[in-house]
């Protein structure tokens, strides 16, 4: 969970609650399962301007397949075929890991949802998740939710971070004296899609000539569908969707329960572990029992194919000290220094300099947009603000959404045969830094509206420009389902026709309120 993403839960907290608590999509019925996990939010979660919208396609899909099991649609098998889902690359630290956001083939997508959904499959499903919670020493706070009020399902899965997790951590510190923080390196992309029939089924039973020609069992129509997807890949699982964190928390939860079998053997009893997803946090008022849990933790995640970072892993006797980032410590104070917007955006780069690709870089630059936003005439020069944030945005990958909001607003201040040159400009700064394909996808929010060009390698960028454009791989359909997959069916022509120049907060931020 970002910093980010983080304040503004923060925010919203000193806010009063609208509307119900979000819920568990496996506290859900199999129906209204399905119904969320069809939505355009759950099918791609990853940060998107809001014409993008998936539903009436899946939708549409899901009509067409009538409940039908893939290997029942297909001329060949998709697992014959790459690049079957696309992918959008996102840099954890700024540099070197490139993380893929997939978007699954939206045909295997609502294959895997149906056969998720039907109603025995699902109530095995529940049965798993309430084994997993069986031990009240570990809690898992990461089930994805559904939101019953406003706001979007991704901001009522942050709210619920933050409540579950930072505040029960604050909590915690009253009854326990250590802290160890660690997690999974690289966690999607190491879980074996077997093992998601280990969950579901035992291990033993999955691993047995039975159990692996058992075409029936939930676990390896889940495991099938997804190698099927990624060329018949089993090392690891498409990241960037509801769906793929919900089938992540099936295996992470059967580490839950192989961790507490562990941890019962060696009688260790003063212990409370709270997960989020590939974040653990293990509390104890024994260090030596903090680091015995902490490596029994490593064996567990061994014999399923993954491991914890050893870079990300540290103990603490200061709970609530260790809770605050060391990029938050290093703000605080600072705003109060800014004058000029351009020495505003000076500070920003300095902390961007201090902590690259950290949350607070993206918490910073949005207070900078809300300020730009509230400003009818800019008094200070606009190109230096904006090679400052282009700067910025070079080396912190994670605030491209924010970053073309920025821009969006200081175009528009600039004289409309000023805007070309300077966009000319700032896509020339990116020509040599890979994977821009997110910060095309926004680029193209503000350019469209606002009548300037751009150059673009990003293809789901040709979605807005030709409505019969397919950006799946899908020469394993019939020729029947290639017309359901057509952008026009994913992208709002109304919203498109309505869009400003300048891209507002509200739709680069989760949360509308201002902090």
């Amino acid at each position: 969970m970002s910093e980010f993403e983080i304040e503004e839960a923060e925010q919203v907290m000193s806010n009063e609650k609208s509307g119900a608590d979000p819920v568990k999509i496996v506290d859900l019925g199999a129906a209204a399962a399905k119904a969320v996990l069809l939505k355009s939010e759950s099918y791609f979660d990853f940060d998107l301007p809001a014409y993008f919208d998936f539903s009436p396609m899946l939708k549409g899909i899901e009509k067409k397949l009538a409940g039908s099991p893939l290997s029942g649609v297909w001329k060949i098998p998709p697992r014959d075929l790459e690049g079957l889902n696309h992918i959008i690359f996102h840099s954890k630290d700024g540099k070197y890991a490139w993380r893929p956001q997939e978007m699954i083939h939206p045909v295997v997508y609502v294959a895997i949802v149906n056969a998720l959904t039907k109603q025995e499959q699902w109530d095995l499903v529940k049965d798993h998740f309430e084994n997993c919670a069986a031990n009240p020493r570990i809690e898992c706070v990461s089930h994805p939710v559904v939101s019953q009020s406003k706001q979007k399902d991704k901001a009522a899965q942050v709210l619920s971070w933050w409540l579950e997790m930072e505040q029960r951590s604050l909590e915690l510190s009253l009854d326990y004296s250590h802290v160890i923080h660690t997690d999974i390196a690289d966690c999607y992309g190491s879980i074996y899609t077997h093992t998601i029939s280990w969950a579901l089924h035992g291990k033993a039973h999955a691993k047995s000539k039975a159990g692996k020609t058992d075409k029936t069992l939930l676990g390896n129509i889940l495991d099938q569908l997804i190698a099927a997807s990624r060329h018949g890949q089993t090392n690891g699982i498409p990241q960037g969707s509801n769906l793929t964190n919900f089938i992540a928390e099936m295996v992470l939860g059967y580490a839950d329960q192989e961790l507490t079998a562990a941890i019962e053997k060696e009688k260790i009893e003063d212990y409370k572990i709270l997960r989020y997803r590939d974040d653990y946090r293990i509390f104890s008022n024994n260090p030596a029992d903090s680091e015995r849990i902490t490596k029994l933790l490593a064996e567990v995640l061994r014999d399923l194919g993954m491991k914890l970072s050893a870079d990300k892993t540290a103990v603490s006797d200061r709970i609530i000290q260790s809770s605050i980032k060391a990029d938050k410590l290093f703000w605080i104070g600072k705003e109060k220094q800014k004058r000029s917007l351009v020495k505003h955006m000076l500070l920003i780069h300095e902390l961007a300099g201090e902590y690259p690709n950290s949350g607070s870089v993206a918490v910073t630059l949005s207070k900078f947009q809300r300020r730009l936003g509230k400003l009818e005439e800019l008094k200070d020069p606009i190109k230096p603000i904006i090679a400052v944030a282009t700067d910025i945005a070079l080396h912190n990958p994670r605030t491209y959404p924010i970053y073309a909001a920025v821009l969006s607003s200081l175009l528009d201040h600039m004289q409309p045969d000023e805007r070309q040159p300077a966009i000319w400009a700032i896509l020339k700064k990116f020509e040599k830094v890979a994977n821009c394909g997110h910060l095309h996808v926004w680029m193209q929010r503000f350019a469209v509206p606002m009548g300037v060009q751009l150059s673009m390698s990003e293809p789901l960028c040709r979605a807005l420009e030709d409505p019969q454009f397919q950006l799946w791989q899908s020469g394993w359909l019939p020729d029947a389902y290639v017309p359901l997959l057509r952008s026009e069916l994913f992208i709002d022509k109304e919203l498109v026709a309505k869009l400003t120049p300048v891209i507002d907060a509200e739709e680069v931020q989760l949360f509308g309120y201002d902090y």
